[in-house]
């Protein structure tokens, strides 16, 4: 930190004086495009103009001092991210002024400009060298970040090489290996399971021990835990702004009453379903093609049986669901075999958006399906997916040659409902697959949206 900083301790760091900002909507990315770089008159306009606006922040003003630990929650589209990119000059405001005193480092995504193709090693040294770090201190941080990654070897192997976790630990340290006058977080405080998470929240309260820091986070554990001082955001408002402990209980005493409101929409809405789910399943050709690409590249086992499958919500026993990020669900599927014993096989469940894209697949335990039938059962204690609307389509397979033995003839349709808590895209998929014949086991992802 500045001498500056350090002597004056009741300075303002940052300063917010009258802030809005408004976001121009336009139909498509093309118009956007078009209107950013004044080229209408390529497609025959003048100007393109936006079909509308939306104000992300009105008037907002605020001041943080040297070495106060702030966090900023409120609601999905509350403004609380865009007034983060407009402190780290990531976006400007519409009107007002924003006035910064010292170094400001970012951790709002995490890896921004790694390569693929470069190693640990090299990706480490050019984000440091981006953010401006003399030799020295570029040397110390390098050491800093390959001493906390404990990658060994792998250090000098492409990105491209990494596991998931591997590459968020290399990620996190090198955001974490600069030492601002500021740091400002949004929602990244942690890489990894078990050791690596200590390791991962000792190098933050070390990092944010000797600076400013700007928490956004919906978790209000994290925000009573790092911070002493709560900036609270409502549909763009600054609606109160005071000690932690105060705000986090005003804002979760507000939040359960807006869930318990939500909670009652969501069970009209459910109520007023009926089978046919053509308002926001309107197409599923498009799904319908992905399904059989994905058979096509699994043949058909021959087998001396003949089977039918069917799979519905265990909640409502239809093949529709609606319902929110992390709420519980279980998809019964039904097997009746006829003939001889099938051999080994594996439940295995694909999802498709209603656009046609995959999204992820999930595989079950194995199973040994003989005459008569079988009930399969995939229970979960929450869904942890991104909202929006999928296509699912469940069957039996061998688990080696991952040959299909039989297919659900229908697909299941999920929709999942905006909620505070869910921002797409995102899926991870977890839960249990069991049968008459075997003992439960946990269901897997294979990819990752």
């Amino acid at each position: 930190m500045s001498q500056k900083l350090r002597v004056q301790n009741d300075v303002s760091v940052i300063e917010v004086a009258n802030v809005s900002k408004v976001f121009e909507l336009y139909d498509n990315h093309s118009s956007r495009t078009l209107s950013a770089l004044n080229l209408g008159w390529l497609v025959g306009k003048g100007r393109v103009k936006p079909s509308g606006t939306k104000t992300a922040l009105l008037d907002i003003s605020l001041k943080v001092k040297v070495g106060e630990k702030v966090g900023i929650i409120g609601r999905n589209g509350s403004g609380k991210t865009t007034l983060l990119r407009l402190i780290i000059d990531q976006i400007a405001p519409s009107s007002g002024q924003i006035i910064k005193n010292g170094s400001v480092q970012a951790m709002m995504q995490t890896g921004f400009g790694f390569n693929e193709e470069l190693t640990g090693y090299q990706n480490v040294s050019n984000s440091l060298l981006y953010n401006g770090l003399t030799d020295n201190q570029r040397s110390d941080a390098l050491d800093d970040v390959i001493d906390f990654v404990e990658l060994g070897e792998f250090i000098n192997y492409p990105l491209k090489t990494y596991s998931l976790g591997m590459a968020a630990r290399l990620e996190f340290a090198t955001a974490t290996a600069i030492h601002p006058d500021v740091l400002v977080v949004d929602e990244v405080l942690g890489a990894g399971d078990g050791y690596f998470a200590r390791k991962s929240a000792d190098r933050i309260r070390h990092l944010i021990d000797n600076c400013t820091l700007l928490l956004v986070s919906h978790s209000m554990q994290q925000i009573e835990e790092y911070c002493d001082r709560v900036i609270w955001l409502d549909n763009g408002i600054l609606r109160a702004d005071g000690p932690a402990s105060d705000i986090v209980l005003e804002y979760e005493k507000y939040m359960a009453e807006y869930l318990e409101e939500e909670n009652r929409k969501v069970e009209l809405h459910q109520s007023s379903l009926g089978v046919d789910e053509e308002d926001f399943f309107s197409d599923n050709r498009k799904a319908e093609k992905v399904f059989m690409k994905l058979c096509e590249q699994s043949k058909s086992a021959k087998n001396n049986i003949s089977m039918q499958l069917k799979a519905c919500f265990e909640l409502d026993e239809a093949d529709h669901l609606v319902c929110r990020t992390g709420d519980d669900i279980c998809i019964r599927l039904e097997a009746n075999v006829v003939g001889k014993t099938v051999e080994t096989c594996e439940t295995f469940l694909w999802a498709v958006s209603p656009e046609g894209t995959y999204i992820f697949e999930a595989t079950g335990a194995t199973h040994q399906l003989s005459d008569g039938s079988n009930l399969l059962f995939m229970s979960k204690s929450k869904l942890n997916a991104g909202i929006g609307n999928y296509f699912l389509r469940i069957g039996l397979r061998h688990p080696e040659t991952k040959r299909i033995i039989s297919l659900c003839e229908d697909n299941l349709m999920l929709r999942l409902l905006p909620t505070n808590y869910s921002d797409p895209p995102y899926v991870h998929l977890e839960g249990m697959w069991s049968g008459d014949n075997t003992s439960s086991a946990p269901s897997r992802i294979d990819a990752w949206v």
